[in-house]
């Protein structure tokens, strides 16, 4: 019987988890992508890969290594780790306001995504949680005007939308807060956040040689305070190294997932989400 755990990555710096390609357009390296949907994702293997790094560099965390992750890629020993990966995917992605700086952009599809996944892992007493998310999965936003949720300041801008205060209970507005860590969140129509999401920011990176420019390119990039979703399971449910791993004093949850590390890209921070 597998134990099945829920994890909510939350970007604290700028996150490039690249696709390995390029295209012709402006942008030479993209982001990972849901290959459905084409939303933001960050692939499992990229979650492993970079947990797996973490625990291998801390000698606190060693001897969790292979109980964790398994036998390292060319080892003679295949030995299968205690975990499975799943990819993760997208939550929220953080928006301009002309109130509160930013509030986290998602919408009903997302979160109708979400609650189908908890029902495909088999969650168990999570009636009322499901019943709260379901209201804002049901909610239908109009193209061009979302709503808001938090203190009321009538109509405010969010990007190049007018948004309205939302009409959502409660009850719903504060079960996603809890899940997403955020007290403020906006909800978009589907296709609307669709084009939020085509259109990522991208930063200009530069080679310079004895300081003379020899390559230019473009990143694309998700921005700091994205939130994720994905899970893991394992088959002992009495244990759990890689949430005490995450849990110790040095590590406090932050790991560093992507690529540009020395430029301060990719720093995260993982948690199980209360569900």
């Amino acid at each position: 019987m597998q134990t099945t755990d829920t994890w909510l990555i939350q970007a604290i710096s700028n996150l490039h988890a690249g696709k390995g390609d390029s295209d012709f357009g402006i942008i030479d390296k993209h982001v990972q992508r849901d290959p459905v949907t084409h939303l933001p994702a960050i692939f499992a293997s990229s979650i492993k890969g970079a947990l797996r790094e973490l625990f291998e560099t801390n000698v606190n965390l060693n001897a969790s290594v292979h109980e964790i992750f398994g036998s390292e890629n060319g080892s003679k020993l295949h030995a299968q780790g205690g975990y499975r990966f799943y990819d993760a995917r997208l939550l929220a992605l953080p928006i301009r306001s002309s109130h509160q700086f930013y509030y986290l952009a998602t919408c009903p599809e997302i979160i109708q995504d979400f609650l189908n996944d908890l029902n495909r892992h088999s969650f168990e007493g999570l009636d009322k949680i499901k019943a709260d998310l379901s209201a804002i999965a049901r909610l239908e936003i109009k193209e061009g005007e979302p709503q808001y949720t938090g203190k009321d300041y009538g109509d405010i801008a969010l990007e190049d939308f007018e948004a309205h205060k939302s009409v959502l209970p409660e009850q719903s507005v504060s079960t996603l807060q809890k899940i997403i860590l955020a007290d403020r969140f906006a909800l978009f129509n589907g296709n609307d956040f669709n084009t939020i999401c085509n259109e990522l920011p991208s930063v200009a990176r530069n080679y310079l040689d004895n300081g003379i420019s020899k390559n230019l390119w473009y990143e694309e990039i998700v921005p700091r305070e994205s939130r994720f979703y994905f899970f893991t399971s394992r088959a002992d449910a009495d244990k759990d190294p890689l949430a005490d791993g995450l849990k110790s004093q040095d590590i406090s949850n932050t790991v560093q997932i992507g690529a540009n590390a020395t430029v301060g890209f990719g720093l995260c921070e993982i948690k199980k989400i209360a569900v």
